[in-house]
C-alpha cells in the first residue's frame, strides 16, 4: 500500500515537471512576438517612428510613403538616380533640325567688305525675290533654263568681249566652278553680243569649263537684260531666290563668301 502511494507521488512529479517545461517553451516561443507588438504600442502612442524608405519615395519620422514632403521625395530620388546618357542620335537630329546660326556669314557683311565691286542699285527690288525663269541656248546649241538648275546654286557671269577686264574674269568663275560639286553649283558665262563675236573672243580665253551664251537675240526677261554691267555676275539661291546682283571685278574668296551668306 505505501509502496502504491509513492509510486503515484512520483508520477505525479513527472507530470508537473513536464507541464512547467512545455509552458517554459511556448514563453520562449512568443517572445520575440510580444517584444515586436510592444514596440508598435510606443510607436502608436506618439513616439517617433525611424525613418522609412518606401518604394515610392523616402518618408520622415513619424510620415507614411504618402505623406513624405514631395520636395524630398524628389530630391531623394535625384541624388539616387543613375546618370543619364546622351543619346547621339537626338543630339545630331537637334543641331541637324535646329542648326546653330551664330556663324552663319551675312550678306551685308559680305557687301560691306568688298574690295572692287558693289550691288546694281538698279536691281535692289529683286534681291530676296524670285528669280524669273529663263531660256537660252548656248554657243554649243544646248538650251539652258532656270528651272533646270532648281536646288542648285546659280552664278551668271556677265562679260562682253569688247571689255578686257571682263574676258580675264571668266577665268575666275571657272575657278569657283572647279572648286565646287556640279550638283551644287551651275555656273553660266552671258555675254550680250552675238555668237560669232563670243567665240572668237573665246579662243584667247583657255580653260573656260561652263557653258557660255550669246544671249543677243535670245529675249532674255529683265533683270538679267536690263542695266547689266561688265563685268559683273548674278547670284541666285538654290531655291529659285533672287540672292544679288554685282558689278566690278570679284574675287574668288568673295564670289565663295556670297555663296555661303544668309
Amino acid at each position: 500500500m505505501k509502496q502504491t502511494t509513492k509510486s503515484n507521488s512520483t508520477a505525479y512529479l513527472v507530470t508537473i515537471a513536464l507541464g512547467v517545461g512545455l509552458l517554459l517553451i511556448v514563453v520562449i516561443s512568443l517572445a520575440p512576438d510580444l517584444m515586436n507588438r510592444d514596440a508598435s504600442d510606443e510607436v502608436g502612442d506618439g513616439a517617433e517612428a525611424p525613418i522609412q524608405v518606401a518604394d515610392q519615395g523616402r518618408s520622415t519620422a513619424g510620415e507614411t510613403p504618402s505623406q513624405a514632403n514631395p520636395t524630398t521625395t524628389l530630391a531623394a530620388e535625384t541624388e539616387n538616380a543613375p546618370p543619364t546618357r546622351a543619346n547621339p542620335f537626338r543630339q545630331a537630329m537637334g543641331k541637324l533640325l535646329n542648326p546653330d546660326k551664330s556663324n552663319t556669314i551675312k550678306l551685308q557683311d559680305v557687301v560691306r567688305s568688298a574690295q572692287d565691286w558693289m550691288p546694281v542699285e538698279a536691281h535692289e527690288a529683286w534681291f530676296g525675290g524670285a528669280a524669273p525663269d529663263f531660256s537660252v541656248v548656248d554657243i554649243d546649241g544646248k538650251r539652258h533654263t532656270l528651272a533646270d538648275f532648281m536646288g542648285k546654286q546659280v552664278v551668271i557671269a556677265l562679260w562682253a568681249p569688247s571689255f578686257t577686264p571682263s574676258v580675264s574674269g571668266l577665268k575666275t568663275f571657272a575657278e569657283l566652278r572647279a572648286a565646287m560639286p556640279p550638283e551644287e553649283l551651275v555656273v553660266l558665262g552671258i555675254s550680250f553680243d552675238g555668237q560669232e563675236q563670243v567665240k572668237k573672243t573665246l579662243k584667247r580665253a583657255l580653260g573656260i569649263n561652263y557653258p557660255i551664251v550669246a544671249a543677243e537675240g535670245q529675249g532674255m526677261p529683265a533683270p538679267y537684260s536690263t542695266n547689266t554691267l561688265v563685268p559683273g555676275a548674278i547670284f541666285i539661291e538654290a531655291d529659285g531666290t533672287f540672292k544679288i546682283s554685282i558689278h566690278g571685278t570679284i574675287l574668288l574668296e568673295e564670289m565663295k563668301r556670297l555663296l555661303q551668306a544668309g
